[in-house]
């Protein structure tokens, strides 16, 4: 039995599942929660395929010229001061569509893990 009371993002927890190991691990985050949550779930074979379709079809329609309509559910604009510069407006507006584009997975492990990606995807592009 592996216990990892600060998991941070998860690695040892992932690590411990591939080596067959029981785990628990934890954390005061909720961004570790869920980040550790989204890298260890298991996903089912029509889970996959949705997620690929989704990615495959939903995604390139994405548009940042949409009106921006719902990211403020999702982030804490007092910690996030750095997205309100205009070159990261756009950014925002395309995670701001892709996670309201979720509602087309069929569970939620699915949709968690897509959120997980998109999420580390902009983390990426705002780098």
């Amino acid at each position: 039995m592996i216990l990892d009371p600060f998991m941070g993002g998860g690695t040892a927890v992932v690590e411990s599942i591939a080596t067959g190991r029981r785990v628990v691990g934890n954390d005061l985050n909720p961004l570790a929660v869920f980040v550790a949550r989204a890298k260890t779930a298991t996903l089912l074979d029509h889970e996959q395929e949705a997620i690929q379709e989704w990615g495959n079809t939903v995604i390139p329609t994405l548009n940042y010229r949409l009106p921006f309509q719902s990211l403020a559910k999702y982030i804490d604009p007092h910690s996030t001061r750095n997205l309100h510069l205009p070159r990261a407006r756009f950014i925002k507006k395309i995670v701001d569509a892709a996670i309201e584009s979720l509602h087309f997975l069929p569970t939620d492990p699915a949709r968690e893990y897509a959120r997980c990606a998109i999420l580390r995807t902009s983390q990426w592009a705002l780098d």
